[in-house]
C-alpha cells in the first residue's frame, strides 16, 4: 500500500497479508465460545433440576417413600452434573482463549509502519508470496524499507590539512550525485 518515495507515519498500513485462514479460524474460535456458553446454559439448568430432586429425596428418604439406591442415583446424578458444569466452564474459558489468540493472529496481517519515515525499497509487489526466511536461512528483504530520514548520518573522508577549518556545529551541505536536491 507504499510507494518508494512515500512519507508515511507510525502506525500507518504499509502491507495488507491474505487473512482468509485467519479470519476463517477466528470465527470458529468464536463459535466455540458460543457453543461453550450454551453448553454451560443448559449443564445449568439440568444442575439446578438435579439439586432439587436430590434435596427431595433427601427429605423423603427417611420416610420410607424412596430407596437408599434412589437417593443414592441422585447424589451421583447431582455430582456428575456439577463435574460437567465446571468442566463446560473451563472449556468456554479455553475457547475464549483461543478466540483471543485468533484475534492476535488476524491482526498480524496488518503490517503497520513502526516509525514515521520515508519508504526507500518496496522489493514484493502485489500477490507475491513472501517469508521470513529466505531458503538460505537468511533474512530477507522484507515488504519494504522505511527509513526515518532524520537519523541519517554521513561519513566522509577529510584531508588532514583542512581538519582545522572544521568546528562543532558548522553547517554543511551535502550532494549526492545519485540523488541530486
Amino acid at each position: 500500500l507504499v510507494e518508494e518515495g512515500q512519507r508515511g507515519e507510525k502506525g500507518q498500513i504499509v502491507a495488507l497479508l491474505d487473512s482468509e485462514l485467519a479470519e476463517a479460524d477466528l470465527r470458529v474460535a468464536e463459535l466455540k465460545v458460543e457453543a461453550a456458553a450454551h453448553e454451560i446454559r443448559a449443564t445449568e439448568a439440568e444442575l439446578i433440576e438435579a439439586q432439587k430432586f436430590l434435596e427431595r429425596t433427601k427429605r423423603i428418604s427417611g420416610t420410607g417413600a424412596t430407596s437408599e439406591s434412589d437417593l443414592n442415583k441422585a447424589e451421583s446424578r447431582f455430582a456428575t452434573l456439577s463435574a460437567r458444569f465446571a468442566q463446560a466452564k473451563t472449556e468456554r474459558e479455553a475457547a475464549i482463549r483461543v478466540a483471543q489468540r485468533a484475534e492476535v493472529i488476524l491482526s498480524k496481517h496488518t503490517i503497520t509502519a513502526p516509525f514515521p519515515g520515508v519508504v526507500t525499497d518496496c522489493p514484493v509487489g502485489v500477490g507475491e508470496t513472501i517469508s521470513i526466511m529466505s531458503s538460505s536461512g537468511t533474512s530477507t528483504g522484507g515488504i519494504c524499507t522505511i527509513i526515518d530520514p532524520t537519523s541519517i548520518e554521513i561519513e566522509l573522508d577529510l584531508p588532514e590539512k583542512l581538519i582545522g577549518r572544521i568546528t562543532p556545529g558548522m553547517p554543511a551541505a551535502v550532494v549526492l550525485d545519485a540523488h541530486p536536491g
